[in-house]
Protein backbone atom coordinates (compact mmCIF):
# COMPACT_ATOMS: atom_id res chain seq x y z
CA UNK A 1 0.00 0.00 0.00
CA UNK A 2 1.15 3.49 -0.85
CA UNK A 3 -0.65 6.76 -0.16
CA UNK A 4 -2.42 8.54 -3.00
CA UNK A 5 -1.69 12.22 -3.54
CA UNK A 6 -4.90 12.76 -5.44
CA UNK A 7 -7.46 11.73 -2.86
CA UNK A 8 -10.25 13.37 -0.93
CA UNK A 9 -8.29 12.88 2.31
CA UNK A 10 -5.14 14.52 0.91
CA UNK A 11 -6.79 17.61 -0.59
CA UNK A 12 -9.59 18.18 1.95
CA UNK A 13 -7.71 17.34 5.14
CA UNK A 14 -3.93 17.01 4.88
CA UNK A 15 -3.26 19.80 2.38
CA UNK A 16 -5.62 22.21 4.17
CA UNK A 17 -4.05 21.39 7.55
CA UNK A 18 -0.59 21.90 5.99
CA UNK A 19 -1.60 25.37 4.80
CA UNK A 20 -3.25 26.34 8.10
CA UNK A 21 -0.26 25.19 10.18
CA UNK A 22 2.10 26.67 7.54
CA UNK A 23 4.33 23.56 7.52
CA UNK A 24 3.63 23.29 3.79
CA UNK A 25 5.69 26.46 3.31
CA UNK A 26 8.59 25.32 5.53
CA UNK A 27 9.30 21.76 4.39
CA UNK A 28 9.30 19.61 1.26
CA UNK A 29 6.12 17.56 0.84
CA UNK A 30 7.47 14.30 2.27
CA UNK A 31 8.45 16.09 5.49
CA UNK A 32 5.35 18.21 6.02
CA UNK A 33 3.11 15.23 5.24
CA UNK A 34 4.96 13.27 7.91
CA UNK A 35 4.36 16.02 10.44
CA UNK A 36 0.67 16.34 9.55
CA UNK A 37 -0.08 12.61 9.52
CA UNK A 38 1.85 11.86 12.71
CA UNK A 39 0.14 14.49 14.81
CA UNK A 40 1.61 14.35 18.30
CA UNK A 41 4.53 11.92 18.33
CA UNK A 42 3.62 8.60 19.91
CA UNK A 43 7.09 7.84 21.27
CA UNK A 44 8.91 10.79 22.82
CA UNK A 45 9.58 13.69 20.49
CA UNK A 46 10.33 11.59 17.39
CA UNK A 47 8.01 12.50 14.55
CA UNK A 48 7.24 10.44 11.49
CA UNK A 49 10.23 11.47 9.35
CA UNK A 50 8.82 10.71 5.90
CA UNK A 51 5.36 10.27 4.45
CA UNK A 52 4.87 10.29 0.70
CA UNK A 53 1.78 10.52 -1.45
CA UNK A 54 1.99 9.33 -5.06
CA UNK A 55 0.12 10.05 -8.26
CA UNK A 56 -0.48 7.28 -10.82
CA UNK A 57 2.22 8.80 -13.04
CA UNK A 58 4.75 8.85 -10.18
CA UNK A 59 4.06 5.19 -9.41
CA UNK A 60 4.56 4.25 -13.07
CA UNK A 61 7.92 6.01 -12.95
CA UNK A 62 8.87 4.55 -9.57
CA UNK A 63 8.17 1.01 -10.74
CA UNK A 64 9.34 1.38 -14.36
CA UNK A 65 11.78 -1.55 -13.97
CA UNK A 66 8.90 -3.81 -12.97
CA UNK A 67 5.78 -5.04 -14.67
CA UNK A 68 2.73 -3.54 -12.94
CA UNK A 69 0.25 -6.37 -12.57
CA UNK A 70 -2.43 -4.27 -10.89
CA UNK A 71 -2.78 -0.77 -9.55
CA UNK A 72 -5.96 0.50 -7.93
CA UNK A 73 -7.11 3.07 -5.43
CA UNK A 74 -9.13 2.22 -2.36
CA UNK A 75 -9.97 3.53 1.13
CA UNK A 76 -12.52 6.27 0.91
CA UNK A 77 -15.40 6.88 3.24
CA UNK A 78 -17.54 9.93 3.78
CA UNK A 79 -16.06 10.23 7.28
CA UNK A 80 -12.94 11.67 5.63
CA UNK A 81 -14.88 14.73 4.53
CA UNK A 82 -14.39 17.64 6.93
CA UNK A 83 -17.93 18.33 8.19
CA UNK A 84 -19.36 14.82 7.84
CA UNK A 85 -16.31 13.27 9.51
CA UNK A 86 -16.29 15.72 12.39
CA UNK A 87 -19.88 14.97 13.37
CA UNK A 88 -19.78 11.20 12.67
CA UNK A 89 -22.72 11.58 10.25
CA UNK A 90 -21.50 8.66 8.12
CA UNK A 91 -21.63 6.15 10.98
CA UNK A 92 -25.13 7.22 12.04
CA UNK A 93 -26.45 7.22 8.46
CA UNK A 94 -25.03 3.79 7.62
CA UNK A 95 -26.49 2.31 10.81
CA UNK A 96 -29.89 3.76 9.90
CA UNK A 97 -29.56 2.18 6.43
CA UNK A 98 -28.92 -1.20 8.05
CA UNK A 99 -25.12 -1.53 7.78
CA UNK A 100 -23.70 -3.67 10.55
CA UNK A 101 -20.25 -3.09 12.06
CA UNK A 102 -17.50 -5.54 11.16
CA UNK A 103 -16.21 -7.02 14.45
CA UNK A 104 -12.69 -7.38 13.01
CA UNK A 105 -12.24 -3.63 13.44
CA UNK A 106 -11.91 -4.14 17.19
CA UNK A 107 -8.54 -5.84 16.70
CA UNK A 108 -7.06 -2.95 14.73
CA UNK A 109 -9.04 0.11 15.83
CA UNK A 110 -10.34 -0.88 19.27
CA UNK A 111 -13.96 -0.56 18.09
CA UNK A 112 -16.14 -2.15 15.41
CA UNK A 113 -15.80 -0.50 11.99
CA UNK A 114 -18.52 -0.08 9.43
CA UNK A 115 -17.60 -1.48 6.04
CA UNK A 116 -17.80 0.92 3.13
CA UNK A 117 -21.13 1.51 1.46
CA UNK A 118 -21.48 0.68 -2.23
CA UNK A 119 -21.19 4.36 -3.08
CA UNK A 120 -18.01 4.72 -1.00
CA UNK A 121 -16.50 1.63 -2.59
CA UNK A 122 -17.31 3.03 -6.04
CA UNK A 123 -15.84 6.46 -5.22
CA UNK A 124 -12.71 4.86 -3.73
CA UNK A 125 -11.36 4.12 -7.19
CA UNK A 126 -11.30 7.87 -7.89
CA UNK A 127 -10.71 9.58 -4.52
CA UNK A 128 -9.40 6.81 -2.25
CA UNK A 129 -6.29 7.62 -0.21
CA UNK A 130 -4.46 4.33 -0.74
CA UNK A 131 -2.90 2.62 -3.74
CA UNK A 132 -2.86 -1.16 -3.86
CA UNK A 133 -0.08 -2.18 -6.22
CA UNK A 134 1.18 -5.55 -7.37
CA UNK A 135 4.36 -5.65 -9.44
CA UNK A 136 6.44 -8.42 -10.93
CA UNK A 137 10.20 -8.27 -11.25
Amino acid sequence: MLYSRHSAHYWLNLFVKGVITRVIFKYPEYKWLGRITEGKPVYGETRNPVTRGYSRRQLASLFKKYKIISLRKYNFDFGQLPIIGKYKIRTSLLKILGHKPHPGGIIVYGAPRLCGSRLELFLSQFVGYSWAIVVKK
